[in-house]
């Protein structure tokens, strides 16, 4: 179980005092956003705490409406809109693995994973709004989700969960037994990263970082250059002692 709160952002520098409860640490990209932060380190929260408005649904033009103040559906250009900080860490984290025989066969494996991650779709924001078109790629939920927004809107709509069970690794052997001129020979054959099962929508859970401009828990992927996904990888081998 994971739990970790920010105490205290006070100290000194060049001899002043500095004190504050609340520092920008992410923002969201795209397309009229600029420099728009989400995630803070803040005083009694974990760190990159989401501060985002609550998803409400569309009106009757296909615009977003957000969580009032008044605690009912306001147009997202409203400025009683009401923001809720969220937590995106995981609530645990956990590892599974056993080691089964059966005469001279041997199958070891070791899964991982995590619960009530959430990371904020970066990447599905932008290529979901109707906003790129024309001249740009939208996904087919594009067309059918109702929503006619002309700009990105940003609300709790995308912040996903985004806990995850990976199998990272599955090995079969075989031991052969009484092999002449040889105290033994065995033959194996093992798969890492053989599957991850996840809701969030993105590339990779795991992933939570796209280069060095972006910080935990936003993916924004679509623009990165420091990226590359995690492989998956077949090998046969054979293990002989004279």
């Amino acid at each position: 179980i994971i739990r970790t709160r920010i105490t205290n952002l006070s100290g000194t520098y060049q001899g002043y005092n500095v004190s504050t409860d609340n520092i920008e640490a992410g923002s969201a990209l795209g397309r009229g956003l600029d420099d728009y932060p989400i995630t803070y380190l803040k005083v009694g929260y974990a760190p990159y705490v989401f501060h985002l408005p609550h998803f409400m649904g569309l009106d009757k033009k296909g615009h977003t409406l957000l969580l009032g103040k008044n605690g009912k559906p306001v147009s997202a250009n409203s400025n009683n809109v009401k923001k809720f900080y969220i937590d995106p860490s995981p609530k645990f984290e956990y590892g599974l693995g056993n080691t089964l025989q059966y005469g001279n066969w041997s199958l070891e494996v070791f899964a991982r994973g995590v619960v009530g991650q959430k990371i904020f779709n970066n990447t599905l924001l932008n290529i979901e709004s109707l906003s790129r078109l024309p001249g740009n790629n939208v996904t087919v939920e594009t067309l059918t989700s109702g929503i006619k927004d002309k700009k990105v809107i940003i609300s709790d709509r995308d912040l996903e969960n985004a806990s995850y069970l990976r199998l990272d690794n599955i090995s079969l052997s075989y031991n052969f037994q009484h092999v002449k001129s040889l105290q033994s020979l065995s033959v194996y054959i093992t798969a890492n990263n053989l599957f991850v099962i996840t809701p969030y929508r993105g590339l990779d859970p795991e992933l939570q970082t796209a280069d060095d401009d972006a910080v935990s828990y936003i993916d924004a992927t679509f623009g990165a250059t420091g990226f590359y996904p995690k492989t998956r990888s077949f090998s046969f081998g054979v293990n002989v002692s004279f």
